[in-house]
């Protein structure tokens, strides 16, 4: 019955919120990613690549609120950090909530360039073809076999890829601070937390979190609880991915 219930409300969330964007939802099933969406009196064209699991990614970002961007007062957000654009829904969602704010999008994978550049200069925030690493270098891009929209760097000195540190990235903005720092790296946020100097100058970690072997939830938790930050929200996809909202209290 609870299930039930939570099922029920999930699909009358999903149906106001894209009522309010113009968007035509259903059901799932029968759901297609749109070519374009309404904020206020104004529509605005997506570039959105005709692939497996599109949809669904706009269902969990735009339409689920995955991140809970919908909690964060839209007062404390002026700089966010999105890490892992990908083609830039996150982007969107940001600049639906936080119109104002000033986003930086990092994404190595030049395969969904053409799309993250179209919503960069429709929904203006920037673009910027590099991955975020413990440390500044080169690497070398890995696609995911079942979607060619995912993809994660591996650090190599010879490769095409340049990778900025997560340092310098918050050093980009004038205050060198981050309001909100979104993470989508396929589990190489792991290595992002063994350095810790960058977090104290994030106030907000919105983040999808990827488990190794025989890895807990409880894992992930402690190692951002030791960051300096309180757990808002936290969700499971899954066994081994989830999300995660938190907020920094040291």
């Amino acid at each position: 019955m609870i299930k039930l219930i939570q099922k029920v409300k999930t699909q009358i969330i999903r149906l106001k919120r894209a009522r309010k964007l113009g968007v035509t939802f259903i059901r799932n099933k029968t759901f297609d990613a749109p070519s374009s969406i309404r904020i206020g009196n104004q529509r605005f064209s997506l570039s959105l690549p005709k692939e497996r699991g599109v949809s669904e990614l706009f269902r969990d970002i735009i339409l689920d609120d995955e991140y809970w961007l919908h909690s964060l007062p839209a007062c404390e957000i002026n700089n966010i950090l999105d890490v892992g654009a990908n083609i830039g829904l996150f982007s969107v969602a940001a600049k639906i909530y936080f119109p104002q704010a000033c986003i930086h999008a990092y994404e190595p994978n030049l395969g969904v360039k053409k799309h993250l550049d179209h919503q960069a200069s429709t929904f203006g925030f920037r673009a910027i073809y590099e991955a975020i690493g413990k440390t500044s270098g080169r690497g070398t891009l890995s696609k995911n076999l079942e979607c060619d929209t995912s993809a994660r760097v591996n650090q190599d000195e010879g490769g095409n890829i340049r990778i900025t540190s997560l340092s310098q990235a918050i050093d980009g903005y004038d205050d060198k601070f981050v309001d909100l720092l979104k993470l989508d790296c396929e589990g190489y946020e792991h290595q992002l937390m063994e350095e810790k100097g960058p977090w104290s100058n994030c106030r907000y970690l919105a983040m999808e979190y990827h488990l190794g072997p025989e890895m807990k939830p409880e894992s992930m938790c402690s190692t951002i609880q030791d960051l300096g930050f309180e757990i808002l929200n936290m969700s499971s996809r899954n066994s081994v991915i989830g999300n995660i909202l938190a907020k920094r209290v040291n």
